[in-house]
């Protein structure tokens, strides 16, 4: 496949297939040089495809190591961390173990005999939270 016309020229069915299927994906080959060169060949054996080409700022090839140079490709982007707001969470270092303890063995003997699995889940679920809200402390 020849990378460096555009679009790209295939010589060979399989090399065309591939061609069309990262085309149908809205896939765009960045590296237009030749990453591999030895004395009697120079080949692309490395592809930087992106379905967002405007945010490829540059995409080039450097040395590398022994016949394979390497790729360097730099994006456009920037990360934005959210903040998230102050939650309660159980303090278990602190837990009243006992009383939690036979709360629960007391309140869960009738998830027991629940035949239905999602109605056991919420049920036990219910009862671990009240228990935990009674026995542990929040920070």
């Amino acid at each position: 496949m020849d990378w460096t016309t555009e679009p790209p020229c295939t010589g060979a069915a399989p090399a065309q297939e591939f061609l069309c299927d990262f085309s149908d994906m809205g896939l765009t080959q960045k590296i237009k040089d030749l990453p591999r060169t030895t004395e009697t060949s120079e080949k692309t054996i490395d592809l930087f495809l992106t379905d967002r080409p405007s945010l490829v700022t540059s995409a080039k090839v450097v040395p590398g190591v022994r016949d394979h140079d390497a790729l360097i490709a730099t994006l456009s982007v920037s990360s934005v961390q959210t903040s998230s707001a102050p939650r309660e969470v159980y303090n278990f270092d602190k837990a009243k173990w006992n009383g939690l303890n036979r709360a629960l063995a007391t309140r869960l003997r009738p998830v027991l005999q629940q035949n239905d699995l999602n109605v056991g889940w919420e049920q036990w679920k219910s009862i671990f939270f009240e228990c935990a809200d009674q026995f542990v402390l929040k920070k």
